[in-house]
């Protein structure tokens, strides 16, 4: 409503009152799409005009004790400066508000994605946005055809020259859709020309309104005792001018915009997590259920130790006898490796599959606590009325951190993808051919690299988004006892892990995949494991 011509004429009308004769300091402009004018009043007072060439939310605004920027600022018209206002004046058809002063205007017009502010001196024009000339060389024509007033009756009086309001309604855009509920709710069929005109007037003179509705946290400005739905929940202030119920307005805009925005932010994250976890529950548990297979694993590998001899490497399949049942057993053969590899790997796989195990169930249960917490968050998340409760609730689940993780891992990787601490973010080579590309091609010169020392094993790398942060201890830690983890080395108790950055890790001509040189490295011994408040990341 507050970009109605009506209210903008109001507006003109009542700065003019304020600021006819004050004396323009400064121009410039510190904030994208927003006009600053310095000035002082008749009555020597400090004040700022900020003109807002923003198209959702243009405006005029005064403020007292306002303050330039230090740096960062860029300065308009300076060479005509000082000069005084003489007056303020409004397009008598159009939202065009000229401040015309004693050596140049500054014309502010409000045409949707066109809403601009133009200098006009000397017969020339020059844009604030920056615009095409043939939209600069038109705007110069339409403003010399222009006739402008001090308070927007001209429009008003005009609307008598019609002979229906349906006339009114279907060729005058200046009577916007409020007026319109506003005229339609009151209207009995008479005197509707009188109930138009009496509309306008208290735009133009009454009271005014913002109503905050307080469910959705959106915020408006309308006339006083022009109707609203009073069924939501919702506070009202009332105003005898403009600029105060303007000020009130955007100030809860702000406000409650920043809410809005912040809440809904938070409420998406909860629910998108709730969901990954939900399945993660899920599939945590039919793992639980199926039990494990570490014995079966194990006695596979010892059944084909004491039938090692029996292992043809041509042979698609390997048969065996189960010696406790009697049964035949039929084990895929694996001609790329020898007989004792194919046992190790048996034994491997048993070893693995008991601590995987375990760790699903630690994990489930961790899961199960974070699923409740994030449900209580979510609960207290409704229950917030302040912005500063949200930007609690936000710290607390650390959004910022992660809303802005790039996806910037290059198409056709294989690795794996960790989080610790919900907000470190670990890369895990799958092979050698993938440790080459993580390492050299993904990795930043300034990321941490880990390879357990000695041992086969995969690349890791622990993306540095700052390079000015000191990375924890702890955080290094539980980055080399992942790349234990993913070693020939994860069932040993304790493993050393090689670690620098990634600019000390070169690859000569010649090596073979996932072997690389380091000219610098330091050595932790760890506990190959994926530790606690670290997750895998599908992201």
């Amino acid at each position: 409503m507050f970009r109605n011509y009506f209210y903008i004429a109001r507006n003109v009308r009542e700065m003019n009152k304020q600021f006819r004769g004050a004396k323009v300091l400064d121009i410039y402009s510190q904030e994208k799409d927003h006009l600053f004018i310095d000035l002082i009043d008749n009555e020597k007072n400090a004040a700022t005009i900020i003109i807002s060439a923003n198209p959702q939310r243009p405006y005029i605004l005064v403020k007292q004790n306002h303050s330039k920027a230090k740096k960062n600022f860029i300065n308009f018209c300076s060479h005509y400066l000082p000069a005084d206002i003489d007056f303020l004046s409004i397009s008598t058809t159009d939202r065009v508000v000229n401040i015309k002063l004693d050596k140049f205007d500054i014309y502010s017009i409000v045409r949707g994605p066109l809403t601009n502010i133009f200098f006009f001196h000397d017969e020339s024009v020059i844009p604030f946005k920056k615009v095409n000339k043939e939209n600069t060389e038109t705007m110069f024509r339409d403003l010399l055809k222009m006739e402008f007033d001090f308070d927007g009756l001209t429009l008003k009086e005009n609307l008598a020259s019609f002979s229906s309001v349906e006339d009114i309604f279907s060729t005058i855009p200046q009577i916007n859709r409020d007026i319109k509920s506003e005229f339609n709710i009151r209207n009995n069929n008479k005197r509707e020309f009188e109930l138009l005109d009496r509309l306008i007037n208290e735009i133009l003179f009454g009271n005014i309104s913002v109503v905050l509705f307080k469910d959705n946290f959106s915020a408006k400005l309308l006339p006083s005792g022009w109707h609203y739905d009073k069924s939501i929940n919702h506070e009202i202030v009332t105003f005898a001018n403009f600029q105060n119920a303007l000020a009130e307005l955007i100030y809860l805009e702000h406000r409650y915009g920043n809410f809005n925005k912040v809440h809904n932010e938070i409420e998406k994250f909860i629910n998108s997590r709730l969901e990954f976890l939900s399945n993660k529950i899920n599939n945590l548990k039919g793992r639980l259920a199926s039990g494990s297979r570490e014995e079966e694993y194990r006695k596979t590998a010892r059944l084909l130790l004491s039938n090692i001899y029996k292992i043809n490497k041509k042979d698609e399949l390997i048969s065996i006898e189960d010696y406790e049942s009697g049964e035949i057993i039929t084990i895929k053969n694996e001609k790329h490796l020898s007989p004792d590899k194919i046992i190790d790997k048996y034994f491997e796989k048993a070893g693995d599959e008991k601590i995987n195990f375990e760790k699903s169930k630690e994990m489930l249960a961790n899961t199960i606590g974070e699923y409740e917490e994030l449900k209580r968050i979510l609960e207290s998340l409704e229950r917030a009325e302040h912005l500063k409760e949200l930007l609690e609730i936000k710290k607390r689940l650390k959004i910022s951190d992660l809303k802005n993780k790039k996806k910037d891992m290059e198409e056709g990787i294989k690795y794996r993808r960790y989080l610790i601490e919900r907000k470190y973010q670990v890369y895990v080579g799958k092979d050698s051919a993938s440790n080459d590309k993580l390492t050299l091609r993904f990795a930043k010169q300034n990321d941490y690299w880990f390879h357990a020392r000695g041992l086969p094993g995969s690349h890791v790398v622990l993306r540095v988004e700052n390079s000015k942060e000191v990375i924890p201890k702890n955080i290094l830690k539980k980055a080399a006892s992942i790349a234990a983890f993913y070693s020939k080395g994860k069932t040993a108790k304790l493993v050393p892990v090689s670690y620098t950055f990634r600019k000390f890790v070169h690859k000569k001509k010649g090596m073979e995949p996932g072997k690389v040189l380091l000219t610098k490295e330091n050595v932790l011994l760890v506990k190959p494991e994926i530790p606690k408040n670290c997750e895998e990341d599908y992201e």
